[in-house]
């Protein structure tokens, strides 16, 4: 609890109530949750909050809570806990008057004004019963002198966009990387084997196993508190490092056709698999996860975006699809069907990936650095099984089309 009243009175943005408005009239309180890099919250904060105050003014005190805040977070976690409040996910916003739950810059609009008004002729309505809330505000009044800072929730909700930028940047990595392996599907000539000894292709792999460390470095300094977090944040550092190494050594390949030492795959592939493992630890054992950079892992793993059809859990699906990579790879050293497999399998998980980091960047209004780094991984493995998988592919049409002469 002592906690939750630090946090919140230095990073948690507060608009102030009283017992009552001026003049005595009834008064309606609420909560509303949000994350700077949440799209959706802008859209509440920029639009229709400012319509509630010219309607209401007084009569309507909304305290705005940061969820990418810890005590932020803390507070989020304890309405979802809360039995008497119908909070289904950590997704944000969320606006909450009395026990009335809402979700979404729809929801928020179209179901909120009705309840305010409601509120005000039934007499007002008090503060959210969130344990732990009014303690945190009763104690931020008494340090401030009973005097509470008047809030700016749209400056409030303009910064700290570091997620979001990280997300896009990844997105436009993810997206690259498709299209420039999809291209020769978009071609009526064979895959020439030049193309994949450009310059622009030979730098992709290692570029992107750079940020892979570069993401996993940041899981680092977060894990140092905790043993078991910090070993898995460590063999996933230094497994990137490693193929990152392995690609530096094989820059001067063929510059006809290039190939990637055998080794590389696995070890990608073996990183996912333990990035996926802790993800899918979280999501089904719903304890809190250890986040990097950007401190939004929490929200996303307990999300409705965090389970599949809203019964696999992301991180499980993650793990079965770097264990059939593995496998693929296995037997891709011997059949030419299992090589081109693999490539199939990595452009999927590729474009289930870009999928799931737009969902963080611009849905969920969070970023969870595991998720980032997984998403670099699958980018990398993509690189890696292109030259070898569309070459088996090549071979695999030409014996069909020798086969149909």
């Amino acid at each position: 609890m002592r906690l939750i009243r630090i946090f919140l009175l230095l990073l948690v943005v507060l608009v102030p109530w009283q017992a009552s408005a001026q003049g005595n009239e009834p008064v309606v309180y609420g909560v509303f949750f949000y994350s700077p890099t949440c799209p959706h919250c802008h859209l509440v904060i920029q639009n229709d909050y400012p319509r509630m105050q010219a309607e209401f003014g007084d009569q309507f005190r909304l305290l705005f809570i940061n969820v990418q805040t810890p005590g932020g977070e803390a507070l989020f976690r304890a309405a979802y806990n809360a039995p008497h409040l119908a909070v289904n996910s950590l997704g944000v916003p969320t606006m909450i008057i009395g026990d009335v739950v809402m979700v979404g810059s729809v929801e928020i609009p179209a179901v909120a004004f009705d309840v305010i008004r409601e509120g005000i002729a039934a007499g007002g309505i008090g503060l959210p019963d969130i344990p732990g809330l009014r303690e945190a505000y009763e104690a931020y009044l008494a340090q401030e002198g009973n005097v509470a800072p008047e809030a700016q929730p749209a400056d409030a909700a303009s910064g700290g966009g570091v997620g979001q930028i990280i997300a896009v940047i990844v997105l436009g990595v993810l997206a690259v990387s498709l299209l420039a392996v999809l291209s020769p599907l978009f071609t009526r000539k064979r895959l020439p084997a030049r193309r994949w000894a450009s310059g622009f292709v030979r730098s992709a792999a290692p570029n992107t196993a750079v940020l892979g460390v570069a993401a996993g470095l940041t899981l680092i300094g977060e894990a140092a508190s905790t043993p078991p977090v910090f070993a898995l944040a460590l063999v996933v550092v230094a497994a990137l490092a490693s193929v990152v190494f392995g690609l530096w050594k094989n820059r001067h390949s063929s510059r006809r056709q290039l190939s990637y030492p055998e080794w590389l795959i696995p070890v990608a592939a073996a990183c996912g698999l333990v990035v996926a493992g802790y993800l899918a630890y979280v999501e089904m054992t719903q304890a809190e996860a250890v986040c990097g950079l950007v401190g939004g892992c929490n929200l996303v793993q307990q999300s409705d975006y965090a389970r599949l059809f809203g019964l696999v859990p992301v991180g499980l699906a993650g793990v079965a699809g770097y264990v059939v990579m593995l496998a693929l790879w296995y037997a891709g050293r011997r059949s030419l069907l299992a090589r081109g497999l693999l490539l199939v399998v990595c452009i999927a998980g590729v474009a289930f990936s870009i999928y799931l980091t737009f969902l963080e960047a611009f849905v969920i209004g969070a970023v969870c650095m595991w998720c980032i780094t997984s998403a670099l991984v699958m980018a990398l493995l993509l690189w890696l099984a292109a030259p070898g998988g569309w070459d088996a592919i090549t071979q695999l049409r030409t014996r069909e089309e020798m086969r149909a002469a």
